[in-house]
């Protein structure tokens, strides 16, 4: 018997090798609203330089809305706004695109407050003394709460946080 298996041409099969494509930048209108969250304790107000509306965070982790065009502003005017920082931007794609910021943010986000209070001593104080600026507040009012509430007892981290944030803490214990 004959082998009646045609052979056929040269079957080339062609894979697309699909190469990640950098995706296109966005390019965000002047009155796109943008995610940002508060890392202040206590209201946050911000005037928008461009827009005019007044932005407003009650607390600590709240979020509200931020036209692009009023971020810009407070970029190139490196406003602590956004260095120190009060609020930090939610919105990945800005972010990629400010990577001064995303840089700053990343060092920031890498902060816990809630952990940083459950710290050994040594490390509490390394934490303590790496926070940026705009953080120091924050925790400063942090630890005032817990100082009042009894979660916050330790001595030697209430030392911590009247040396390294120049807080007067000590004399609320009883």
């Amino acid at each position: 018997m004959a082998n009646n298996t045609k052979s056929k041409k040269n079957d080339v099969v062609e894979e697309t090798v699909n190469e990640p494509q950098k995706k296109k930048p966005r390019k965000f209108a002047q009155d796109d609203m943008i995610l940002c969250k508060s890392v202040t304790y206590g209201e946050l107000l911000l005037p928008g330089k461009k827009s005019k509306l007044l932005y407003i965070w009650s607390n600590y982790g709240d979020v509200t809305e931020v036209e692009f065009q009023d971020l810009q502003a407070l970029r190139s005017t490196r406003s602590a706004y956004l260095m120190n920082p009060y609020f930090v931007i939610e919105d990945e794609e800005l972010l990629e695109q400010w990577p001064e910021l995303k840089a700053l943010y990343d060092k920031t986000m890498a902060l816990d407050i809630d952990s940083l209070f459950s710290l050994p001593i040594n490390q509490f104080k390394k934490r303590l003394r790496d926070i940026p600026v705009g953080f120091k507040d924050p925790i400063k009012n942090i630890a005032g709460e817990k100082i009042r509430n009894g979660s916050l007892d330790s001595i030697a981290k209430i030392n911590a946080l009247d040396e390294i944030l120049g807080t007067e803490l000590k004399l609320m214990i009883d």
